[in-house]
């Protein structure tokens, strides 16, 4: 766990917020992002959001659209400057107004390289130029 201390017991812990806390249970590294992302939600539906921060594990992701805690999704994003979309398996893990906790799935080699690369960059304070996300056939936001 890079720069997080790890919660032991909640008295000696007692003034962390349940935000505090939740992040010092993480496993790996979370960096503020803004990567555009289309959404394949259950029985068809597609939405667009935004990843507010991300980590090799998870992310956060805007939008406006309803998804229920358990719902398995798949997020569609670019990732890595001059690559093409990359589509990542998720899970919703918890909601709350305006967004939702997306869990990933299992990833391949290039996908992880991806975000991995994503993450060096922020941490770095190295700029990331993505390209957009393609606007064909997406309904939603």
């Amino acid at each position: 766990m890079v720069g997080l201390t790890p919660v032991t017991s909640l008295s000696e812990h007692a003034s962390l917020s349940v935000r505090s806390r939740r992040v010092a249970k993480r496993r790996s590294c979370r960096v503020e992002a803004h990567v555009d992302l289309r959404l394949e939600l259950p029985e068809g539906r597609t939405a667009r959001g935004v990843a507010l921060n991300l980590s090799i594990g998870g992310m956060f992701v805007e939008c406006d659209e309803a998804v229920a805690v358990g719902t398995p999704i798949r997020i569609t994003c670019v990732l890595s400057p001059g690559e093409g979309p990359m589509v990542l398996p998720c899970t919703v893990r918890w909601t709350t107004v305006g967004g939702f906790g997306a869990q990933l799935g299992l990833l391949g080699a290039r996908e992880t390289h991806a975000i991995a690369q994503l993450i060096r960059a922020a941490r770095a304070d190295l700029p990331m130029h993505l390209d957009p996300m393609p606007q064909s056939g997406i309904r939603g936001r």
